[in-house]
């Protein structure tokens, strides 16, 4: 009996380890990420470009994985599909937006483009993984 007790205290202590240590934010080193140049954002990221009076965060916030098929079990031409649907959040300055990106979009387009007021972001591919998944950018800043 004990040996279970303790077996319980050890799995859900891991457990609640694991969680604090994928929601932990991180931010991206000073010159991973440039304006005007590609990189890669993790959900465990927080990406930081420009200085105190010209600044732009941009975070992953939220996802979800869609799959299945596209007909019942009984039909021969039935097929698999899946779908990611992205949130990202951006702080430019006070405002805060949220965008939502689906990974059959970037799919079907091959990038997908956000204008904000002085900042266009390309989104040019994902990669989906349960535990870490990514988002290729470029962040460009208008003149």
């Amino acid at each position: 009996m004990k040996k279970a007790v303790i077996f319980t205290i050890v799995f859900f202590t891991s457990l609640c380890i694991r969680s604090q240590e994928f929601t932990k934010k991180v931010q991206l080193k000073k010159g991973q990420a440039k304006f005007g140049k590609a990189f890669v954002l993790s959900m465990d990221e927080i990406l930081t470009i420009g200085n105190k009076d010209d600044l732009i965060e941009v975070e992953i916030t939220d996802w979800i994985e869609e799959w299945g098929y596209d007909a019942p079990p009984e039909d021969p031409n039935r097929n698999y599909f899946s779908d990611v649907q992205y949130t990202l959040k951006v702080k430019v300055g006070d405002v805060i937006k949220k965008i939502s990106i689906s990974s059959s979009l970037l799919e079907l387009k091959g990038r997908f483009s956000i204008d904000l007021t002085d900042y266009n972001i390309i989104i040019l591919s994902d990669n989906y993984q349960r535990d870490l998944s990514s988002i290729e950018m470029i962040i460009n800043k208008k003149e």
